[in-house]
């Protein structure tokens, strides 16, 4: 019988909102952050 395999979610939007901004600032000649922490959630599955 198969088990739920432990994950990661992601906030996809937020990713692309961010990723969207870097590459605005660097059209704008700025230098954006070359680290950026997002929150994850982990999910736990029978494999954990």
């Amino acid at each position: 019988m198969p088990q739920p395999l432990t994950t990661v979610a992601v906030k996809r939007f937020e990713i692309g909102s961010r990723s969207a901004r870097v590459v605005i600032d660097r059209l704008n000649g700025k230098r954006p952050r070359r680290v950026h922490n997002l929150d994850f959630e982990l999910i736990e599955g029978a494999t954990a």
